[in-house]
């Protein structure tokens, strides 16, 4: 259950983060300064992988995990490279830099969330395919059988017929058991 409600939780996070990231591309796309068109496509992406993973997230699908990594690489990428662009003072640059590891090691653990939510999904989905198929009884098994008996065959005895009843009346095969 809690799964259940952490999965909606990220996913209600990504669509508001994914409205963020569709309202700044425009916003950049209108832009003229220098790495506008990079920032504007950075935040498309940001913005379709976000909606994906919360998509994926609801439906606990394979492919959220992948989904939820691509959006923490691109805003981790986009904070990174901000500093670049814009002047700003070496604290700032700094914090900037500490705030991608940061959205990086978020994004990291959603995603194993994600995968792990997945999985569980799945575990689940097996057993469950499993419990609809019942096994037969136990008291079926044994009373549906015959008891086995060991088949004992004598070797017909080679000898009769020809005189020789003193001699050896054993077969000379070793493959073949011969029980008295």
């Amino acid at each position: 259950m809690f799964r259940s409600v952490g999965a909606y939780l990220f996913a209600a996070a990504f669509l508001v983060l994914s409205k963020s990231a569709f309202r700044q591309a425009l916003s950049e796309f209108h832009d003229t300064e220098p790495g506008s068109l990079l920032f504007g496509a950075l935040q498309v992406v940001i913005g379709i992988s976000a909606v994906v993973a919360a998509i994926g997230l609801v439906r606990r699908s394979r492919w959220a995990s992948p989904s939820v990594a691509i959006w923490g690489v691109a805003t981790a990428a986009l904070l990174a490279v901000q500093p670049l662009y814009e002047p700003m003072d070496s604290g700032a640059r700094w914090s900037i830099w500490l705030g991608a590891a940061a959205v990086g090691v978020a994004a990291a653990g959603v995603s194993w969330f994600a995968r792990g939510l997945q999985r569980g999904d799945a575990a689940s989905r097996a057993v469950t395919a499993r419990a609809d198929v019942e096994p037969p009884a136990p008291g079926l098994l044994v009373e549906g059988r015959q008891p086995v008996e060991p088949i004992v065959a004598r070797a017909p005895d080679a000898h009769v017929h020809r005189g020789t009843e003193g001699q050896d009346e054993r077969p000379h095969s070793s493959r073949a058991p011969i029980r008295e």
